[in-house]
């Protein structure tokens, strides 16, 4: 969630206020809002997106009704 409520998320894979990635790697989004005034500021932030990882926890077992 960002602060002040109210600005638009920009970027690579930005729709709306969603970050839909369909790769790994590192994106730089872009957080701008406006106040009453015509003020306006950004900042901006770089997100990694790991790969998702491999999971071992060893080989299949079959466990029977009694055993």
């Amino acid at each position: 969630m960002a602060t002040p409520v109210g600005g638009t998320w920009s970027g690579p894979r930005v729709t709306g206020s969603q970050f839909a990635p369909d790769s790994v790697g590192t994106f730089s989004l872009v957080y701008g809002v406006s106040n009453f005034s015509g003020c306006y500021a950004e900042d901006s932030m770089q997100v990694d997106v790991l790969p998702i990882p491999l999971v071992d926890i060893g080989p299949d077992t079959t466990i029977c009704t009694g055993d």
